[in-house]
């Protein structure tokens, strides 16, 4: 019998799985949750804003521009 060798997943699945996870909960979504958008914005510490002034990041910028819209 052969052994077989099991793989780790890299990064780059892991983050595959988390959007397909995020975007099976948004389709399964009821009506009444459906009036309300939520956006998420995966990413790193730089999506975050690390080190920017509060009100600065990538989510706050992305705010402001569909508020404004």
């Amino acid at each position: 019998m052969a052994a077989f060798s099991r793989r780790r997943a890299s990064y780059g699945h892991y983050a595959l799985r988390v959007q397909t996870i995020a975007m099976a909960l948004l389709m399964f979504a009821t009506a009444a949750e459906a009036r309300a958008l939520h956006i998420v914005a995966l990413g790193d510490s730089l999506t975050a804003g690390y080190g920017l002034p509060p009100g600065q990041s990538f989510p706050d910028a992305l705010s402001r521009a569909l508020k404004a819209k």
